[in-house]
């Protein structure tokens, strides 16, 4: 979400400059702050794990099948 409020900073002057009351700038850091308690209440969304490249797979399933070629070798001499 798009933070469109003013910085404390900005309140300051705007006081100073005669374009906003307290009152104002206080409703204004209010609602900047409960902006930031939601945001913190749900926290940032989680990434999502990436999935693996075709090539990486492809080389696991390679490995699997020599592993089984493997085993079926060694079942066949122990019959």
């Amino acid at each position: 979400m798009k933070d469109d409020l003013p910085t404390p900073e900005e309140l300051g002057e705007q006081i100073k400059a005669g374009k906003i009351t307290e009152a104002e700038a206080i409703e204004i850091m209010s609602e900047r702050a409960r902006r930031q308690a939601f945001a913190n209440l749900f926290g940032p969304q989680q990434p999502q794990p990436k999935p693996e490249s075709p090539g990486l797979q492809k080389k696991q399933v390679a490995i699997l099948v020599l592993i089984i070629i493997a085993l079926i070798i060694v079942a066949s001499f122990m019959l």
